[in-house]
Parts: C-alpha cells; structure tokens; sequence
C-alpha cells in the first residue's frame, strides 16, 4: 500500500495477524479521525488477531474504543506485493553486526508480544 506503514506483531495459530498502525477508524459516535491503534487482519471478528486487538483497546484505550472500533482488515489488500510501490522490511537479527533479540520476540505469538508490550 503506498504510502501505508504497518508494524506486525505476529502470526496467530489461525492464521490472522496482529498489527499495530495509523488508520482511520469506523466512528460509534459519528465523529472523524484517526490515529494509531492495533487492527487484525483476518476474514471475520472471530480470528484470534481481532479478539487480540480488541480486547487490548478495549483495556487500555478505553476512550479511543468508545470512540472506534478495532479496525478488520482484508488479507488480499495487506499481503499482496504485486504492486510496483510495495515494499516489505525486516529486521535481521542473527547477525552480532546487527539487532538483537534478547527478549526474544520473534518467537512469540502475537498474545505473549502484547503480554510483554503492557507489562504483564
């Protein structure tokens, strides 16, 4: 997506995915905006991403998720990278020249990341 920056914070075991970005939001009280917010990328409200973010936004964001729903994004616009604008970045943590990983988060599921993420 030009222009687009998503952050994923991992694969669920269904196969959706947890994601951390800057969208406009579908308003419950009519009013505009946007902003940063954890959205899930999945076919429908019960994948393991969508539950994730909701309930995160619900706990920690409360005045935002009065305000917007958790955003549902469609695979087939997020993973497609047959546009000539499409990029994709990662981070390259098995070299010593470059990041680490002591945390080990790379072999986290998306539920454990936002465990450590809130300080759980």
């Amino acid at each position: 997506m030009k222009g687009h920056v998503w952050i994923s914070l991992g694969t669920c075991s269904d196969g959706s995915v947890l994601i951390v970005h800057s969208t406009t939001g579908n308003s419950r009280t009519g009013q505009p905006g946007s902003g940063v917010s954890l959205s899930a990328i999945g076919y429908d409200k019960d994948c393991e991403a969508y539950i994730l973010a909701d309930t995160y936004m619900a706990k920690y964001y409360s005045e935002w998720y009065r305000r917007y729903s958790v955003p549902l994004r469609s695979p087939e616009n997020y993973f497609k990278m047959d546009d000539e604008n499409a990029g994709r970045f990662t981070w390259n943590t098995t070299s010593s020249s470059g990041l680490s990983d002591s945390e080990g988060i790379q072999n986290m599921t998306p539920a454990e990341v936002l465990k450590l993420c809130f300080g759980e």
